[in-house]
């Protein structure tokens, strides 16, 4: 398979192609040759001396890294592949793939309508009366070296993504025989993040550890656009009410605003001092709630860069995890304190004195997440247990160990659309559901 599709070429293109193609995948390491240019400029004779990070030799290693991107460049040049003059190539924009597997169920290009008999996904989930889950129902295979997010298939939750440390995004059936049905792969050199849907379910962005989010037509597997960032992206999220426009919290404490239509960013929000953590909208779309390293929470006017509310204390610790409650009248922050708070959603966005202890984050980033109705909260813990709380007693009703080794269980997700179904997963890899 081509690396870019439509292309042909003779036998001695082809291997211009396999050259560039390797020259691509070295990642831009130093060759052993160059390592040991490298050595040379150490400083001094004792074998704990610096070389790599001394001011001197850091010119040095920038240079060997600009030839190899130039060598690269080169390669693909002459092989018909891209022009110097265009913008600079990487490996994630010419190894972009999915693969689909066979479904009884679902074809490839109609995954999105739920095929599931004697379900109503219509209905009102906050008029469902829920319950406690039980016992483990399944376990998916999830991501091998731990998942870090799981999102939901919107409105009807028939399907959930998944995105890990093996680099890949995979979307899975929740009812039926609960397959794989796409795996998404982008290129990238770093795990995946975060995910997020649009309204519709018909697009959903990816982000990793890098200085990119990518845009992905979910039924059909292909990127429709990469989103380039001055830093590495935190966080997205997408507006609930406009499926153009979405937010990306980075890692040099700005929030930008983007636009698909044209693929522009159209603000960025910069009052954060550090790290940005974690984004939520409010239903209507009109603001949203950003949390940062700084240990600060912050409201904000979508579309202007001041904020309307900024919550902060002295006593307070960076919270990895925002969410609102199914009755829209308060949101939920996780703290690495090990407490989950509530806030009001009036403009005052005062602090309320409920709050939720009996867990343990241990400097991990826990998830939390609510049932539909609102009676219950659930979050994961750094011991590998799945805790649910009484929402109006903040009592512990129920703590599931789901990993015997106590990895941490880091994400959770109560399903919109049942009354005792939450998926959870974390450094295990795999993903559980319990019911």
């Amino acid at each position: 398979m081509g690396l870019i599709s439509g292309y042909s070429s003779d036998s001695s293109n082809d291997s211009l192609s396999d050259t560039a193609e390797i020259n691509s995948k070295r990642h831009l390491k130093p060759t052993k040759q160059e390592s040991k240019l490298l050595k040379k400029q150490r400083k001094g004779n004792d074998p704990w001396a610096a070389w790599e990070s001394s001011e001197e030799d850091e010119p040095l290693a920038n240079q060997l890294i600009s030839n190899q991107k130039e060598s690269a460049l080169s390669m693909l040049e002459s092989a018909g592949l891209a022009t110097l003059e265009n913008e600079e190539i990487s490996e994630s924009d010419i190894q972009e793939f999915s693969q689909f597997f066979i479904n009884k169920h679902y074809t490839e290009n109609n995954i999105t309508k739920p095929r599931v008999r004697g379900k109503d996904f219509v209905k009102e989930t906050t008029k469902l009366k829920c319950y406690l889950p039980k016992k483990i129902l399944h376990t998916y295979k999830g991501h091998v070296g731990g998942t870090n997010d799981i999102k939901y298939f919107p409105k009807t939750a028939h399907l959930f993504l998944s995105g890990g440390n093996d680099k890949t995004v995979k979307l899975w059936d929740m009812y039926h025989d609960r397959q794989l049905l796409r795996e998404y792969n982008g290129g990238n050199h770093q795990a995946v993040r975060r995910l997020g849907f649009d309204s519709s379910g018909k697009k959903f962005l990816s982000s990793s550890y890098e200085k990119f989010v990518k845009l992905w037509d979910t039924e059909a597997g292909k990127v429709i656009h990469t989103f380039s960032l001055p830093a590495e992206s935190t966080t997205i999220q997408f507006n609930p009410k406009i499926d153009d426009e979405f937010l990306v919290g980075l890692s040099n404490s700005e929030i930008k605003h983007f636009d698909i239509r044209d693929h522009r960013c159209v603000q960025t929000y910069d009052q954060h001092m550090s790290s940005v953590l974690d984004l939520e909208f409010f239903p209507d779309g009109s603001k949203f709630i950003s949390t940062s390293e700084d240990k600060t929470v912050r409201i904000w006017n979508t579309g202007i860069n001041i904020t309307i509310r900024h919550i902060s204390d002295t006593n307070q610790y960076a919270m990895p995890f925002v969410k609102i409650h199914p009755s829209h009248k308060v949101f939920l922050t996780q703290a690495m304190d090990s407490v989950a708070r509530t806030y009001q959603m009036t403009p005052k966005y005062k602090q309320q004195k409920k709050k939720f202890v009996g867990h343990d984050c241990a400097g991990h980033g826990i998830g939390l997440s609510c049932s539909p109705d609102g009676r219950y909260l659930v979050s994961g813990d750094s011991k590998g247990k799945l805790m649910i709380w009484d929402w109006n007693t903040t009592k512990v009703l129920k703590s599931f160990q789901v990993d015997r080794t106590n990895k941490p269980v880091s994400i959770v997700a109560w399903s919109p659309q049942e009354t005792s179904k939450v998926l959870c997963s974390g450094s295990v890899g795999k993903i559980q559901l319990y019911d």
